[in-house]
């Protein structure tokens, strides 16, 4: 410090002036539970599924200039938006109100998990959606797990039927043909997922003895539906934390059966 210049002491344990501002935003973004998750179903609904981040597409106008437009919001943004008054409002249907007495009957499975040890407890993000479910009112901070509730649901609801279907009709599931064989099969989709970290589908098809799996970039092949699957054998296993056999797919073409 130079001579001559004075010091100045400042006080960091007083109160920022933004603390009020945030706190009142905050207070602002607060919603019944309820309402929230109607918002969550609507767009869960709009949207066909969850998307964590916006779905963009390329487009060309008729001067040929090239422009990135978003085809589908995250399912958050919706919700967000939807409540805070940004934008238009989401269409929100009789079905969409029925879902959140749906999801709150399912979801009482968790008060019993909560009370679990390391194996059958809650994880981290579970404890989260359980909190959200007993509180009356969530905030914006919420609003992203809120948004997945749906998804969540729809995923432990289809691993629930896919246990029940592995176990009634593929216990004796046989690997089917040899490395690099071609083969044609009729199957039914039973489990489909999608690895944002690949960005590929991840689909598991059964004849209603064997079971097939494979990878695929469309996303365009939805569960209970059944193809015919043209394809070559990539690898003979077994399903993913069970014992079924299991046959490996690549190279797959599919059509319809009607």
């Amino acid at each position: 410090m130079q001579s001559g210049q004075k010091q100045i002491d400042i006080d960091f344990t007083l109160p920022s002036p933004w603390d009020g501002y945030r706190r009142k935003m905050q207070e602002a973004s607060q919603r019944p539970t309820d309402e929230v998750l109607v918002a969550a179903f609507a767009a869960h609904r709009i949207n066909g599924g969850y998307h964590k981040t916006n779905i963009y597409e390329n487009v060309t106008t008729p001067h040929g200039d090239e422009l990135c437009l978003i085809k589908k919001q995250a399912n958050k943004l919706l919700v967000a938006n939807h409540l805070m008054g940004k934008g238009d409002p989401l269409e929100i249907l009789l079905e969409d109100v029925d879902m959140v007495e749906k999801a709150r009957e399912h979801f009482k499975k968790y008060t019993l998990r909560s009370l679990g040890g390391q194996t059958s407890g809650l994880n981290e993000f579970e404890q989260n959606v359980y909190s959200c479910m007993l509180a009356e009112t969530v905030g914006k901070n919420e609003y992203g797990i809120v948004s997945y509730i749906p998804a969540l649901m729809d995923r432990e609801l289809n691993d629930k039927m896919l246990k029940k279907t592995l176990k009634k009709d593929y216990s004796e599931s046989q690997h089917q043909g040899k490395v690099k064989d071609k083969l044609t099969v009729v199957a039914t989709i039973i489990n489909k997922k999608f690895l944002s970290s690949w960005n590929r589908y991840v689909y598991q098809i059964g004849d209603g003895q064997n079971l097939y799996s494979f990878w695929h970039a469309s996303g365009a092949l939805n569960i209970n539906d059944t193809y015919e699957f043209d394809a070559r054998v990539k690898a003979h296993g077994i399903v993913y934390g069970r014992n079924e056999a299991e046959t490996q797919l690549n190279y797959v073409k599919f059509r319809s059966v009607r």
